[in-house]
């Protein structure tokens, strides 16, 4: 594998605000690719190798110090793949590389503000997108044969864009906290993951968590 990167780091205002930016390039060779196959055998997973693909992307983050209560913070990170070589499927050439987001994107803040009674109130708020991503070497819309003869539309091994938000409530004193949190508060639909099984005759689809709502009390002795 061959990689070049360069970026920089920067601190500006009194070192309130960080600025970290860098780009890259990567020629892989032999990437691992699994693969389920069911067929009257039962189900196996497979190993291949894409023998070469290229990878260029960038990554940029920012946070920020607004005051002794707030803070900020964002970053986005972009890939573009493409898949070089692949003498075991030579019509995935051109194509993206699998389990390779397009673009991400994080923002979010965070609260800490003293209370009257000597406790600490405490909030983070996170809001994440992720892009489209390909579970598969074969990305057509176009009906093609599996590695056994099956026909297969490949279109449906994606996952589109999702995006979620987390949230983060509490208060601390001395040597507890107690915290109220929120996961995926939105209840957002999306697949955690897609594995493709093509002599299936589709896909397993595993969906992403719901919407999950706590509360955590921790005391320390």
């Amino acid at each position: 594998n061959t990689s070049l990167e360069a970026g920089f780091k920067a601190l500006l205002a009194d070192n309130t605000v960080s600025i970290d930016l860098s780009v890259y390039t990567t020629d892989a060779e032999n990437l691992q690719f699994f693969e389920f196959i069911v067929g009257p055998f039962g189900l196996l997973r497979i190993v291949e190798n894409i023998d070469e693909a290229e990878m260029e992307g960038a990554e940029l983050a920012v946070s920020a110090i607004i005051n002794e209560n707030l803070s900020i913070y964002a970053s986005a990170a972009y890939v573009d793949s493409e898949i070089i070589k692949n003498s075991v499927r030579t019509d995935s050439v051109g194509n993206q590389v699998p389990y390779h987001a397009d673009y991400t994107y994080n923002a979010g803040l965070s609260l800490d503000i003293p209370m009257n009674n000597g406790m600490n109130f405490f909030a983070q708020l996170d809001y994440a997108v992720v892009g489209p991503t390909w579970f598969h070497l074969m990305q057509t819309k176009n009906s093609r044969n599996t590695l056994f003869g099956v026909p297969m539309a490949y279109d449906k091994t994606d996952r589109a864009r999702y995006d979620t938000i987390d949230l983060r409530l509490g208060v601390e004193r001395d040597n507890m906290t107690i915290v109220a949190f929120a996961k995926n508060l939105t209840d957002e639909d999306y697949l955690a993951e897609v594995i493709p099984a093509p002599e299936f005759g589709g896909v397993f689809a595993h969906p992403g968590p719901q919407r999950r709502l706590g509360l955590e009390v921790t005391y320390q002795f």
